[in-house]
């Protein structure tokens, strides 16, 4: 997942400026990555101050603001990540999904073009199922590593929190033993 966070309020994506917009005058005084948004959908998220000292969580797709008892089926698993993730208040995060990046007719030409030159191909619906096969092996083949980076990305922060349950209780015992113990 590619994200990045905002610290004013609740946005969907910033407005795209051309190289030579003033807005971008100090752009390349810095060393900068870029990066093509492959169309696909887009996930935004953030916790927020209602004004009153009650914060509140809001999550949207593209400009429109998703209900959070119950969420369009693609974005349930979303809602529910971003309820459970640490979050800083009134920072907008944004996150375009994997998937839709490694999903592009660009590989599905390419899968095409393996399976025409292989002789495989009968120009018929009979195709589909090897012409799925042949993208799924083409991902793992290129791009294991932009999923592998994606997925640690993700689960890191999780791991790094589960493996240290527990660790407070079990060190304080630990201490409380040692408290006892007969020196020989």
């Amino acid at each position: 997942m590619n994200w990045c966070a905002r610290s004013d309020s609740f946005h969907s994506y910033p407005q795209i400026f051309a190289l030579g917009h003033r807005a971008l005058a100090e752009l390349l005084l810095d060393p900068v990555i870029v990066e093509e948004k492959v169309d696909g959908s887009q996930f935004s998220f953030g916790l927020f101050d209602q004004g009153d000292g009650e914060r509140v969580l809001r999550c949207r797709s593209k400009g429109a603001q998703l209900n959070l008892v119950a969420p369009e089926k693609m974005f349930m698993r979303a809602v529910d990540v971003a309820k459970e993730l640490p979050l800083h208040l009134g920072w907008t995060y944004i996150v375009d999904k994997l998937i839709d990046t490694l999903r592009t007719p660009a590989r599905w030409h390419k899968a095409i073009q393996h399976l025409r030159e292989a002789g495989s191909l009968d120009d018929s619906p009979r195709d589909i199922g090897n012409l799925m096969k042949e993208v799924q092996a083409d991902i793992e083949k290129e791009c294991m590593d932009l999923i592998s980076q994606k997925l640690a990305e993700w689960a890191l922060p999780q791991i790094r929190r589960g493996v240290i349950r527990g660790l407070p209780e079990f060190y304080k015992e630990l201490l409380l033993k040692r408290q006892f113990e007969v020196e020989a």
